[in-house]
């Protein structure tokens, strides 16, 4: 599988969030409020049903700290989260597990102290996982678990190994 770069324009505004479409880039500011849904891009990840995908997000952030993750399709958990306040250019990794049916890439506020975040999204891509991700993604499937079960050191356990 090649990369796949995602359309900037799928990017929406949720709530008091807000994105301004550039030629090559997106401005998207925060709602104030930290832990806010903010933006969310929906978007297949190719044959995500046999193989893990990595979804990499290129973010430079001008004030504040922006979260990225996926989101289960039912809206129930996350499958993975980064967060980022560089004013450089950072691109953030996400390992979507084999088996993710569906989901959405959502951006929220990760700012204490009722200030919105700003953030420059340049690009997202979906790419295939790198090979050598194989225990980590079961390392990491065994930590998401433990956490649904509220396993708090048994999940703390799986994520360091991963």
């Amino acid at each position: 599988m090649e990369n796949i770069d995602v359309p900037l324009s799928r990017l929406e505004p949720l709530g008091d969030g807000s994105v301004i479409t550039r030629k090559d880039a997106v401005i998207l500011v925060t709602s104030s409020s930290q832990w806010a849904y903010s933006a969310e891009a929906e978007f297949e990840l190719p044959a995500a049903e046999q193989k893990a995908r990595m979804v990499e997000v290129r973010l430079r952030v001008q004030s504040g700290t922006i979260g990225v993750g996926w989101l289960r399709q039912d809206g129930s958990s996350w499958i993975e989260r980064a967060s980022c306040n560089s004013s450089r250019s950072t691109k953030l990794d996400l390992l979507i597990p084999a088996g993710t049916l569906g989901g959405k890439l959502v951006f929220d506020n990760w700012t204490e102290g009722g200030e919105p975040a700003v953030g420059v999204l340049e690009g997202i891509q979906i790419a295939p996982a790198p090979v050598y991700q194989g225990r980590a993604e079961k390392h990491h499937r065994a930590g998401l678990a433990e956490e649904e079960h509220g396993n708090r050191d048994s999940k703390i356990s799986r994520y360091r190994a991963e």
